[in-house]
């Protein structure tokens, strides 16, 4: 998915820098944060300005848990992954309920990364399209009652 806008929330400067140099290889726009603080304010804009963000849990300022809870309120839509060393699955069960779409144990796979966030972004738009598709039918269907154009037969 090239053109993906991609924020990365991590407080490791090593892993934060390896992330968005794959992904940019990958033919994503990455913005980067070091921290949740940081990140609240890159996402502070009026509309959602990412695709995708990519989260540590264990991160300074603001938790990733809070940051999720924060995202999904400001944007039900748009994907989260979390990647985090916490390997207990009550953990990886608890961020799936809060909000969050997918979630990597570290280490791990830049490539795979790579392919979640395509995988993510295709169901993101096959929902949008199918939100479409739904909005298109309802107004074929309020034709119907008063013999619009396209309306179907009776």
């Amino acid at each position: 998915m090239a053109d993906a806008r991609v924020l990365i929330v991590e407080d490791d400067a090593d892993i934060n820098e390896i992330v968005a140099t794959h992904l940019a290889r990958c033919g994503m726009s990455c913005a980067q944060a070091f921290s949740g603080s940081e990140a609240r304010l890159l996402i502070g804009a009026d509309t959602f300005p990412f695709d995708v963000v990519v989260s540590d849990l264990m991160l300074p300022g603001l938790a990733g848990e809070d940051l999720v809870a924060l995202i999904r309120k400001r944007d039900a839509t748009v994907p989260i992954i979390v990647i985090s060393a916490r390997t207990a699955a009550a953990d990886r069960i608890d961020l799936l309920k809060l909000g969050a779409d997918d979630y990597l144990t570290k280490p791990f796979d830049l490539d795979e990364l790579a392919v979640r966030i395509e995988v993510q972004l295709r169901h993101r738009a096959r929902a949008a399209a199918t939100d479409l598709g739904a909005a298109d039918t309802d107004d074929a269907r309020d034709g119907a009652d008063d013999g619009e154009v396209g309306a179907p037969a009776r």
